[in-house]
């Protein structure tokens, strides 16, 4: 089915090209690799296009004429339905069919199969979301196939779109993909850093810092790694932490889910401060320059 609005802002002959090549039925004759042709394509095309002006009238006011292939595929039909009802207008009409007939049935099949979805698969909120775009193909499909548009059953419909969200949910990363894509970033990002963090040691003369410079490094105790001290200006920079809210959620993955960062508990903030020379730097303090394979616990 092919719905066609506001054919008025057609500029570039749309409207005729789907007169003729997709209202014809069928495919292009092509050649096949061994001789002979392919077999041909055919199909069955309902478009639909309710608005003031008639094809003959669109064409006519972008200077095109209209031929009879047109008239014969795309009939504009000259009914006005606004007289063929009981209701005081047609606004009336339109609400009555919308809210006690067809978007109520389409509304329980959607979040019938949406709840579907939600028992077979653990949701979070992206998977969610898409989720429902599959429940809308789902109730468009279901309610052709009600109709016999569609060559399929219901319960073919149904599980077709359920075995396609199923492929889709598979190739998804496990847990929160927001998550699981800034986790992979910073986990990369940070050994390709290390030349960017000045030692401590050095950090007293500013002409030791590197041009792009990201932080300070300081020795770790033996046994334990080194620290990085990351400016928070370069932190929002290198990961996207533009705003509060995301600041936050890596601040909370990094920090409490990966253990990564060591927090200020007298502040209670994840913001560290480094005095070097008098000067104060804000940083967020990394253990070590990659994730420690065991939760460190910081216990101060």
């Amino acid at each position: 089915m092919l719905s066609l609005d506001e054919i008025g802002e057609d500029s570039k002959q749309a409207v005729e090209t789907c007169a003729y090549s997709i209202a014809n039925g069928r495919g292009r004759l092509q050649g096949s690799g061994d001789g002979g042709n392919r077999p041909e394509v055919r199909f069955r095309v309902l478009a639909v296009s309710s608005g003031e002006m008639t094809l003959k009238a669109h064409f006519k006011r972008n200077g095109r004429e209209i031929m009879a292939g047109h008239i014969v595929r795309c009939p504009s039909i000259p009914h006005k339905l606004e007289t063929s009802h009981s209701f005081e207008s047609f606004k009336a009409f339109a609400d009555h069919k919308d809210k006690e007939n067809a978007l109520k049935h389409a509304d329980a099949l959607y979040t019938a199969f949406l709840g579907e979805l939600h028992k077979q698969h653990t949701m979070t909120a992206q998977t969610s979301r898409t989720a429902r775009l599959f429940a809308i193909s789902a109730t468009g499909l279901m309610l052709a196939s009600e109709w016999g548009i569609s060559g399929i059953s219901v319960e073919q419909a149904q599980a077709g779109i359920k075995t396609a969200f199923a492929d889709w949910y598979a190739e998804q990363p496990q847990g929160d993909i927001e998550d699981t894509a800034l986790r992979e970033k910073v986990v990369s990002t940070m050994p390709q850093l290390m030349g960017l963090f000045v030692p401590l040691e050095m950090a007293k003369n500013p002409s030791n810092y590197p041009k792009d410079y990201v932080g300070f490094v300081e020795k770790g105790a033996e046994n334990m790694p080194d620290i990085f001290d990351m400016l928070v200006s370069r932190f929002d920079e290198l990961f996207d932490c533009n705003d509060s809210e995301k600041r936050k959620r890596a601040l909370n993955l990094l920090g409490n889910d990966m253990r990564w960062l060591v927090k200020d508990h007298k502040r209670r903030t994840w913001r560290q401060r480094r005095i070097i020379d008098g000067q104060l730097f804000l940083v967020y303090r990394f253990w070590g320059l990659t994730p420690p394979p065991e939760p460190f616990i910081d216990e101060d």
